[in-house]
Formats: C-alpha cells, structure tokens, sequence
C-alpha cells in the first residue's frame, strides 16, 4: 500500500499545469535566442528563479566571485560546470552557452558560399 502512495506522490511531482507548462516553454524560446549572450542568458535565468549569485555559486560549489565573472561575460564556464549549470535551469548547455558560437560559425560558412 505504502508503494502505491509513493508512485502517486512521484506523479503528483512530475506534473505541470498547462499555463506553467506553456509560461516555462515561452521563456525557452526566449532564452533560445541566438542574439542574447550567454552571460545575459544567465543572468535571466538566475533572476527569474529569484536567487542571489551567492546562493547559485554556493550549489555548484564555486566561488561567488567566479559566478559573477560568468555572468558578466568575463569568464566561460569549463564543460561540466556548463553542463551542471545548463540542468539546474532547465536548457541545453548548447542553446545556454553556445548559441553565439553556432551562430557565428553557420554565418562565416555562408560567407563562404
């Protein structure tokens, strides 16, 4: 019985109402944008959680100092680092971190052709 009421708590978790559903899938599209820096990305992100720099560095075990320069565009976040910060919002780490890059490299291939 007790298995049961577990399995009904875990579906109760992994549901979403359809107006959060479609907030959360409007605010992918807008941090999609290929024209937004990665630092920005961020910052939004960050804020819309409405967390401190402090308190996102603390969970992923960096400094704040650190956080702050990734958020300013000072410094580029190594892969796993990326990749942890990416799942904790919820995004790719491509489309969060790398957007720019794809961008700059499709339009130097067209100017090639």
């Amino acid at each position: 019985m007790q298995e049961k009421n577990s399995k009904r708590m875990l579906d109760k978790e992994r549901y979403v109402p359809y107006n959060k559903a479609v907030s959360l899938q409007q605010q992918s599209v807008q941090y999609r944008r290929l024209d937004m820096p990665p630092n920005k990305k961020l910052r939004h992100c960050r804020l819309n959680r409405g967390l401190t720099q402090r308190e996102v560095a603390k969970a992923f075990n960096i400094v704040p100092d650190y956080y702050s320069m990734l958020e300013r565009g000072v410094r580029t976040p190594g892969f796993k680092l990326a990749k942890k910060i990416a799942d904790f919002y919820g995004y790719i780490v491509d489309d969060l971190f790398f957007a720019e890059a794809k961008n700059d490299m499709f339009s130097s291939e067209q100017k090639k052709i």
